[in-house]
């Protein structure tokens, strides 16, 4: 259940500007240490990390706008 959870803390994270406090709880999470630590021994990365990742992958896939 707890991986489900992260699954979609993870997509919301890269798809979405939703803060992470609301992602926390929209995925369940009653706090915001408490998601960021689950999301931190799964991934090994703290939230804010992972999201700043998705989005210079992303920006890197982009073409260049002249």
């Amino acid at each position: 259940m707890r991986e489900r959870r992260l699954d979609r803390t993870r997509y919301l994270l890269e798809n979405t500007r939703i803060p992470l406090s609301d992602i926390a709880v929209m995925c369940g999470f009653g706090e915001l240490s408490t998601f960021s630590r689950a999301f931190r021994r799964s991934s090994g990365v703290a939230p804010s990390q992972h999201r700043r990742a998705a989005r210079e992958r992303a920006a890197s896939l982009s073409p260049a706008v002249a």
